[in-house]
């Protein structure tokens, strides 16, 4: 997957529109981040992380005990979220805007 275009808002500290792919043949089951953009937000390889569901939202939240795990090798981080659960917050959508701070948002 790739960024399209970064803007920036207030209080975040980027924001991407990324495209949602296909995991396993599967369309728009797949939302794949990397690199800069998550270590800038604190989401560093072996980090992990809580993914949780709000208002249409993926809420992705650091915690020392959290239920998944940043991945990559070296210094460059990915998160990678496939499956139901992307199908059915994001249905029928090309892309996704990733919101960078202290966590990330997925809309």
């Amino acid at each position: 997957m790739s960024a399209l275009t970064p803007t920036v808002t207030e209080g975040v500290y980027m924001t991407f529109i990324s495209k949602i792919g296909a995991a396993r043949q599967v369309p728009g089951s797949r939302v794949w981040i990397e690199g800069n953009r998550l270590v800038a937000a604190g989401f560093t390889v072996g980090m992990r992380y809580n993914l949780t569901e709000a208002d249409g939202q993926l809420i992705l939240t650091l915690a020392s005990d959290g239920q998944r795990k940043v991945s990559g090798k070296g210094e460059k981080p990915i998160v990678d979220i496939t499956g139901d659960l992307i199908r059915r917050v994001f249905a029928n959508r090309p892309t996704v805007t990733v919101e960078y701070t202290d966590r990330i948002v997925l809309s």
